[in-house]
């Protein structure tokens, strides 16, 4: 018997919880972002997805290189167990997208980069694309040099005594890489020689933070560090070549200034972008709370470009234009900014959390109802947009059915609850309190509601099945 294939047709989904994982790619025509273990590569006019596919679990970073010819993305993996690091060739990618072609994995990918226990924690290309930047989650917090030509380790060392979380390349010159996490921040310099990475601690006084994101200045001079205390600090980051063990240091990596406004549940992500009015250059970050704010080069804030979403801020990539901002948020939500902030507009959303049910409404396959972490959906499938949102905070549907005359949603909760709402509105129909005396987790029904009573069928998590007859004025249990 021949094998059938079964093709993606369209894909809903974008794992917004990984911190800077969704960029422009340099020529602005596409945009690039990870899903579940798959790099998703979208053509912006023609709405045209390819998924790269290769990794084993997860994906916890990703980067598009300057020039825009390479993606890298690493993964998390088993404890005790490398995880790789893919690097991809884009201009390949970007013309089988175009051609049509959906999985793409194996005809893009070049290199497989095994080094970090566990998980990486995040991947930066140098200015010029030719060297790779990788460092390791907590189990392993190494950072190491690669040489993205042929895939070669160039050198590595321990990251620092506590974590690492964000390592950038300077502008200017390929030998310099800045990391930063907990309580540091150190300026490293590539000796391609001795094929060694020679860290200079930067000197923090009295503070002390703890770092989720870099952004170098144009110049290289300075580095803007957002916390997780939400302020961001600016450290001037020029040091000494490497010298002679005997010599002094005449220049070491300092703090400088650190902003007065703190923001809520912290700066997730910061950019330096060009100020179109003046020529200079601003500071952008992405908090927690869902605020992109504008700040000076003196950490002062513009309080007049400033916009709020649904969603704390896990990336925000600037288009090579400058006049909009991609934003993706920890709900998983997609926004497209202008450059003055002063507009938002959804571009993509999805589940946050796992996709327990889901079920298409009889006789409308261009339909589909799902039931997620706080809520419930209603997608078309044919444009991949969401129609109706029902929202019950704090709580988890786990399961979903529409009745076959498509006039109610019924829908099983975690908390014992079977809930029916109105599928145009949303608004709720009736509810069965105490259906089950822990979690609902499925749900059946035996009638069409249009001809009078009916009835719903629920198993609930204490393994008790139960039948329940509806009627206009009631539910009744009628089945034990």
């Amino acid at each position: 018997m021949a094998e059938l294939e079964l093709k993606i047709k369209a894909v809903i989904g974008f794992s917004g919880k990984i911190i800077n994982s969704l960029h422009y790619s340099p020529c602005g025509k596409y945009v690039v972002y990870p899903l579940g273990s798959l790099v998703v590569v979208k053509n912006l006019k023609t709405e045209k997805e390819s998924f790269l596919e290769g990794h084993s679990y997860e994906i916890t970073c990703l980067r598009v290189s300057n020039d825009g010819s390479k993606i890298a993305s690493g993964q998390t993996n088993q404890q005790g167990v490398k995880a790789d690091v893919i690097v991809w060739d884009f201009n390949r990618a970007k013309s089988l997208c175009d051609a049509g072609k959906v999985m793409i994995g194996e005809d893009c990918l070049l290199h497989r980069l095994r080094q970090h226990l566990s998980k990486v924690q995040g991947c930066s290309f140098s200015t010029n694309s030719e060297f790779l930047c990788t460092y390791g989650g907590q189990d392993d917090n190494a950072i190491v040099i690669w040489r993205v030509e042929d895939g070669s380790a160039i050198c590595g060392s321990p990251a620092a005594s506590d974590a690492i979380t964000s390592a950038e390349w300077l502008h200017g010159r390929d030998d310099r890489v800045v990391s930063a996490g907990y309580y540091h921040l150190r300026v490293w310099q590539i000796n391609f020689v001795t094929k060694k990475l020679n860290p200079m601690d930067a000197k923090m006084g009295t503070l002390r933070r703890i770092i989720d994101c870099l952004a170098i200045s144009e110049d290289d001079h300075f580095a803007y560090c957002g916390t997780n205390t939400g302020d961001v600090v600016k450290v001037k980051i020029d040091r000494n070549d490497i010298a002679s063990p005997n010599d002094p240091d005449t220049m070491c990596p300092v703090m400088v200034s650190c902003s007065k406004e703190r923001f809520a549940q912290g700066v997730r992500t910061v950019l330096n972008v060009q100020n179109e009015a003046t020529g200079g250059f601003n500071v952008v970050v992405g908090c927690g709370d869902g605020t992109v704010a504008y700040l000076n080069p003196s950490l002062n804030s513009v309080t007049s470009r400033r916009a709020n979403v649904i969603g704390g801020i896990a990336s925000l990539s600037v288009s090579p234009s400058g006049r909009q901002f991609m934003a993706g948020t920890e709900l998983c939500n997609m926004y497209l900014l202008s450059a003055d902030l002063a507009q938002s507009e959804l571009k993509m959303s999805c589940h946050n959390g796992l996709v327990n049910d889901l079920a298409f409404p009889e006789g409308c396959p261009d339909l589909i109802v799902t039931s997620s972490v706080g809520d419930i959906r209603i997608w078309n499938v044919r444009a991949k947009q969401e129609m109706l949102r029902i929202q019950v905070p704090n709580l988890e549907c786990l399961c979903c059915n529409v009745t076959p005359s498509g006039g109610s949603i019924i829908s099983g909760w975690n908390d014992g609850k079977i809930r029916a709402f109105f599928p145009e509105s949303g608004r709720m129909k009736f509810v069965i309190p105490d259906a089950h005396s822990e979690k609902v987790t499925a749900l059946a029904l035996a009638d069409n509601d249009s001809r009078g009573p009916w009835r719903i069928v629920s198993g609930g998590s204490e393994g008790k099945v139960r039948v329940w007859n509806v009627t206009s004025s009631h539910q009744a249990w009628s089945l034990p």
